[in-house]
């Protein structure tokens, strides 16, 4: 779990590890495959390979700050 500063105008490729990860703006706004995330926004990134994958995160104008939560999403309940 960490607290990260996304620099404006950049296009990002971060590391999800298996379990997957989620990610919560604190502050700015993002766009990725899963669609435009503003502030307050939280998107769910899952990944059952055993491998990390790589997802795109671009900022637009301005820095973005996220707290990324990873490794989390299995779930014995449901098969995840």
């Amino acid at each position: 779990t960490s607290v990260r500063l996304l620099p404006k105008g950049s296009s990002l490729r971060v590391k999800v590890p298996k379990h997957g990860a989620e990610i919560f703006v604190v502050d700015g706004t993002f766009t990725s495959e899963l669609g435009t995330h503003n502030q307050w926004s939280w998107c769910r990134v899952p990944n059952e390979e055993d491998e990390a994958k790589l997802f795109e995160i671009n900022t637009l104008d301005d820095d973005v700050y996220v707290w990324v939560k990873e490794g989390h999403l299995a779930s014995d309940e449901i098969g995840v």
